[in-house]
């Protein structure tokens, strides 16, 4: 597979939905969230530049995956742990907001990374999310780990983060620093 990844602005034309509904992993009742469908409603319009697309040259109106982040404007600092409180769904409403009012985003949040279900496990989330990492900093937000923690970056390898539930994983070489949170779904019974 020859992989491209091109952003939704590049890309206009190009669904970012899969071809055969059973490679798509998302559960149905992830459509009924109110705030999912306001940014997904209106993303490809007011947000090209933070939507990714993954295909195979050989292939390329069919997506393979997909990635998707907003911008929005914030007080905080994030050194110190000051992040939105109310996740993903804060994220959505103030990037909303924020577009609507005028306000400069200072901030990126990743709101997803989905992968056809047949190419789950084959290293392609990594490329995806180095791919927003890299369109964040195209579309000119900093990596600022060393202002936001204190400290150096200085070494190839996990660094603890005081507050951090994980190492931020750095590459002095890309000159980049990465830190991803394990997630965990539960399905419950009603």
């Amino acid at each position: 597979m020859e992989l491209r990844i091109a952003t939704i602005a590049e890309r206009p034309g190009m669904k970012s939905t899969f071809t055969d509904a059973d490679a798509d992993p998302w559960p149905a009742f992830m459509g009924e969230d109110p705030l999912a469908s306001l940014f997904y409603s209106v993303n490809r319009i007011t947000h090209p530049e933070y939507g990714l697309i993954a295909y195979d040259a050989s292939a390329p109106d069919q997506a393979i995956a997909r990635a998707f982040c907003a911008s929005f404007a914030w007080d905080g600092d994030p050194a110190l742990g000051e992040l939105p409180a109310d996740g993903w769904d804060g994220v959505i409403w103030r990037s909303a907001r924020d577009r609507q009012a005028g306000r400069k985003p200072n901030l990126v949040s990743a709101l997803e990374i989905t992968i056809r279900t047949d190419l789950q496990g084959t290293g392609l989330s990594a490329k995806m999310l180095a791919a927003m990492r890299d369109n964040a900093a195209r579309l000119g937000f900093e990596r600022e780990w060393r202002s936001w923690t204190g400290l150096p970056f200085d070494k190839p390898g996990p660094v603890a983060v005081p507050g951090a539930l994980v190492p931020v994983q750095c590459s002095v070489e890309h000159d980049y620093a990465v830190y991803v949170e394990p997630a965990v779904w539960v399905h419950h019974q009603l």
